[in-house]
């Protein structure tokens, strides 16, 4: 036992609540990155787009890695951005705003966004992409400031592979020499960016399947 853990006989379980956290944005990290490699593959299949697969660095930083999860995602927004204004140049006022409106029915929409795609683009694109996807903007969006908050959090700096590590080189590299406050003050920060990024994934990685089991199922009639 170390002579901090003498005077704080709480921080042992407080350095196992760090490696614990640490290893939940771990794993919510690559399985971002994977759900946003699924959905590249697609807009590059159905629209031609030249969007980049990625793969999380686990020689990075937490903070490197959200970066660059955060730049692609932007990317994605940019492509989705210039296919709804396509949309709206080749559609009337009326047609336009139904690709928005939720109480009309998916199959309307999707009709609509296919009509013009192929003309506006050059390609037989999937009008079911971009129909589910201009309405998930905001939820892009959402996930793009959680990581952000991820990224300026107490172990931002930490490079992500030591995450998945024992204890005490996690410790060791988020503190440094360990004392009460210092871990104290870590999970609290922690715990509150992870709060806010796990709903955030969760909603990010369903939407993203939603559109693409819409595709597939489309696809099969």
């Amino acid at each position: 036992m170390s002579w901090s853990d003498t005077f704080f006989p709480d921080n042992p379980r407080r350095r196992e609540e760090v490696v614990r956290l640490g290893q939940q944005l771990l794993s919510l990290m690559e399985h971002n990155f994977w759900a946003t490699n699924r959905l590249a593959t697609l807009l590059n299949r159905e629209m031609n787009t030249g969007l980049r697969e990625i793969s999380v660095d686990k020689q990075k930083t937490i903070k490197e890695n959200c970066d660059m999860l955060i730049d692609t995602i932007g990317s994605i927004q940019a492509q989705v951005a210039q296919i709804d204004s396509r949309l709206k140049e080749n559609l009337e006022p009326e047609l336009y705003q139904k690709l928005y409106s939720l109480t009309v029915p998916l199959s309307d929409r999707i009709h609509i966004a296919s009509r013009v795609l192929s003309g506006a683009f050059g390609v037989l694109g999937s009008g079911v992409t971009v129909a589910e996807l201009i309405h998930k903007g905001a939820v892009l969006g959402r996930i793009v400031a959680s990581l952000g908050r991820v990224g300026t959090c107490a172990v931002a700096t930490v490079v992500l592979g030591v995450l998945g590590l024992g204890v005490d080189m996690v410790a060791s590299a988020i503190l440094g020499a360990i004392e009460r406050e210092n871990l104290e003050r870590v999970i609290q920060e922690y715990s509150e960016a992870l709060e806010e990024f796990r709903p955030a994934s969760e909603q990010y990685l369903e939407n993203i399947g939603n559109v693409i089991a819409r595709v597939q199922f489309k696809r099969g009639h």
